[in-house]
């Protein structure tokens, strides 16, 4: 066991190397001016200059640490980021375009920290799967780079405030749906307490597992390096495509001018006659048509009045027609001799009551399919929110998101959406005009929600129904 620690000690600077040759790589792509700024997550990760991004005051936030926040109200994570403009900056121009991008750069790599902390379940975070696949790692990394950049702000010091956000939705959703499941959790037994035993034996234990978290996060910041130049690459091939145009656009124009200048020669030696003489032709014809197509106008709109004033015959006559067929059989209708019929409706009365009970929904449930959305009041229960929340009945069983449910339309619009105020969840677009409103009974052993029977038959009858609350996913948890 002692000899793995060398090992172990020797990843942080294996990764930290790298994270050296790629900035090198930076600098070389055109992008030499962000790593000689000092950011904030170089001298100090999370130290006094990241500052927490802003939302509204009534979303369901959820801070993490002191530079990002998840978003559970408008599912989307929020990073902020500093850069520090160098003191060898050539112009103050110069200095504010360094100190942007080192604060993008800041804000992304706090963001994919942030990602990582949001939960898949009750038992799981995104940093679990990162953490199990270093496929998942690249491809959650890769989604990164379409991370929006919400605000620049330039600080009174010259330093300048970067924040970043990613949606909880679409492109990541659909990497993590797609990731390997994770290998269960061993349940610690009470027979094999002899097993621990050897771990005291193991002393530089600690260190190891020391030294291979602070490799994982050197591997995270590498990924989101990577990323980044990734992207600055794709900005320099695309700035160099428009300066190709620019440069097309300018020979266009020059063209233009000498050509312009050459007619207005002609013009003045008065060898454009035939010119003139050929337009005055042309917007004679052109007048002609005009003329033309107005006259079929007029015609056309007189011929629509006459049709409109044309009386239109009564279809009174035609449906008194129709039925009068139909009363040579009325004659034959002495046949309500069935009148004793009724007495068998009554004999087949209770096989009625029998059949009802199959066909499954109550007049309540039935009512309930004209809701808009389902509003879960989780209140008091100590639900904490995550990408997929679960409602399940008594026994277990789950009910949302319905087993069959379109993993497309998931990724894309959220399971749920979170709101802390009842009043404010039941009036959001989410929920609709007419939201239907249960209480869980409680909490489930694995985070999710248990519903009364009474919710859960309802639930049961919305999803077998087509567009209710259940099938569009519009559904809205308060907590």
């Amino acid at each position: 066991m002692t000899n793995l620690v060398p090992q172990y000690a020797l990843r942080p600077v294996r990764s930290g190397l790298r994270a050296l040759a790629l900035c090198a790589a930076l600098a070389l792509c055109g992008a030499a001016s962000a790593p000689a700024v000092a950011t904030a997550a170089e001298a100090d990760p999370h130290g006094p200059a990241a500052e927490a991004p802003t939302v509204a005051a009534d979303h369901a936030v959820e801070r993490v640490g002191t530079f990002g926040l998840i978003d559970w109200t408008t599912m989307r994570a929020v990073a902020t980021g500093t850069g520090v403009p160098p003191a060898t900056a050539a112009d103050p121009a110069r200095a504010r375009a360094m100190a942007e991008r080192a604060a993008m750069l800041d804000a992304r790599r706090n963001l994919l920290e942030v990602v990582g902390s949001v939960r898949m379940d009750a038992q799981t975070m995104v940093r679990d799967f990162m953490t199990a696949s270093d496929t998942v790692r690249s491809a959650v990394a890769g989604v990164l780079r379409g991370a929006q950049i919400e605000a620049l702000t330039l600080r009174p010091d010259g330093s300048v405030r970067a924040v970043a956000s990613l949606p909880l939705t679409g492109n990541l959703v659909e990497v993590l749906r797609s990731a390997p499941p994770l290998a269960p959790r061993a349940a610690p037994g009470p027979g094999p307490a002899v097993a621990p035993a050897p771990a005291p034996a193991s002393g530089p234990d600690p260190a190891a597992r020391e030294a291979l978290a602070r490799s994982r996060s050197l591997e995270l910041r590498v990924a989101a390096l990577e990323a980044e130049l990734a992207e600055q690459r794709r900005a320099s091939r695309t700035m160099a495509a428009r300066l190709d145009e620019l440069d097309r656009l300018l020979d266009e124009a020059a063209r233009l001018n000498r050509q312009e200048a050459q007619q207005q020669a002609q013009q003045q030696a008065g060898v454009s006659d035939v010119e003139g003489r050929a337009a005055a032709d042309r917007d004679a014809a052109l007048a002609a048509q005009f003329e033309t197509l107005r006259a079929a106008h007029r015609a056309l709109a007189e011929r629509l009045r006459h049709l409109e004033e044309r009386p239109v015959p009564a279809p009174s006559a035609v449906a008194a027609a129709a039925p009068a067929p139909a009363a040579p059989p009325l004659p034959a209708q002495p046949v309500p001799s069935a009148p004793p019929a009724p007495a068998p409706s009554a004999a087949a009365a209770p096989t009625a009551p029998t059949s009802a009970p199959l066909p499954g929904p109550t007049p309540e449930q039935a009512a309930a399919l004209g809701h808009t959305g389902i509003v879960v009041d989780a209140r008091g229960l100590n639900f904490t929110p995550s990408l997929n929340p679960r409602l399940a009945d008594a026994t277990g069983a789950t009910l949302y998101p319905p087993p069959d449910a379109d993993g497309a339309g998931l990724a894309r619009r959220g399971a749920v959406r979170y709101f802390r105020d009842l009043s404010q969840a039941q009036r959001s677009a989410r929920a609709g005009a007419s939201p239907l409103t249960i209480k869980p009974a409680g909490l489930a052993a694995d985070g999710g929600l248990t519903l009364g029977d009474r919710d859960a038959a309802l639930l049961r009858a919305l999803a077998g129904a087509p567009h209710t609350p259940v099938r569009d996913l519009n559904v809205v948890v308060v907590f």
